[in-house]
């Protein structure tokens, strides 16, 4: 077992002391931890990050940040999270639905921003089990 914090800009999301397995998503592909894993350094993308506790099996979306474990310490840092069963659905289509209008404009400043907004939207709709 090791602890897990996860921290957001608005401050501490959530802290769990008894994590058995953690799967997150890296630039290089899926990883997961388990208890006395080698220290670790790791950029997160948007994507689902996925915590076990006990027999309890709870999913996030993350949008993008970075993992550090060490000394069977988990410390996630990401720009936002949500539950799964936190995620408001018509919230996460709206706003695939703006990013979709703004990238068939195809202004260069606005456009990197459509794709980031675009990619966060289907994640968290992906997590909470909605089709894209």
């Amino acid at each position: 077992m090791f602890s897990l914090r996860i921290v957001t800009p608005a401050g501490i999301y959530k802290e769990i002391d008894e994590v058995k397995l953690l799967n997150f998503v890296t630039p290089d592909g899926m990883r997961g931890l388990l208890s006395n894993h080698m220290p670790l350094a790791a950029v997160l993308t948007i994507s689902k990050m996925t915590v076990v506790e006990d027999k309890k099996r709870t999913d996030y979306a993350i949008a993008e940040g970075f993992l550090s474990f060490q000394n069977n310490q988990a410390l996630v840092i990401a720009q936002a999270v949500e539950r799964k069963g936190d995620i408001d659905v018509a919230r996460a289509l709206a706003q695939k639905e703006a990013a979709e209008k703004r990238l068939l404009q195809k202004e260069s400043e606005d456009y990197l921003r459509a794709q980031v907004s675009l990619q966060k939207a289907l994640n968290r709709l992906k997590v909470a089990g909605e089709k894209e």
